[in-house]
């Protein structure tokens, strides 16, 4: 029974087929990345690299044949409310800093949005600036240690309330 070892949402870099059902991932377009391991009793043995369209995405099970591997259905999308501290949030705002490391406790999908707000640890206390990043990539695994998650974010708002000290000429 092929058995899934890993599946991840990509942007496609040029044009691919999917596994399932033959239509074309065109360069652009968000695509389910799955691997699978087989044994010999499933009649071949090995690893299998598989795309998935967005149009396959909804099925409940690969209708393939050849594997039995589950398809989850696309999450909605969903919006996370993350403390930020004061240098890495204005280096995502400024666009220096273009990923998020957090602990893998939320779910977090490719097309998720995360909330930012700039929080000053010795204030205890949110600083009113904030901005609005969306995901476009997820990475697990392959040498991260288990229960933390990469994402790549592009920013799509942010506020221009100035911080705390600025209005009194303070850098």
């Amino acid at each position: 029974m092929a058995k899934p070892i890993k599946q991840a949402e990509h942007v496609a870099r040029q044009d691919h087929h999917c596994y399932l059902c033959g239509h074309t991932i065109s360069a652009g377009d968000l695509y389910l990345a799955v691997t699978f391991r087989a044994l010999p009793a499933d009649g071949w043995s090995g690893i299998r690299y598989a795309k998935v369209c967005r149009h396959c995405r909804g099925a409940e099970f690969c209708a393939c044949g050849d594997c039995d591997f589950v398809i989850p259905a696309e999450p909605a999308e969903r919006t996370h409310e993350l403390k930020a501290d004061p240098i890495p949030f204005s280096d995502v705002r400024s666009g220096r800093k273009t990923c998020e490391v957090r602990r893998d406790d939320r779910g977090y999908q490719v097309g998720d949005r995360l909330h930012l707000r700039e929080y000053d640890r010795a204030w205890e206390e949110y600083t009113g600036r904030e901005c609005i990043a969306q995901v476009t990539h997820i990475q697990r695994g392959y040498g991260l240690p288990d229960g933390l998650v990469v994402m790549s974010i592009d920013v799509l708002a942010s506020n221009v309330v100035p911080a705390a000290g600025a209005a009194q000429g303070e850098v």
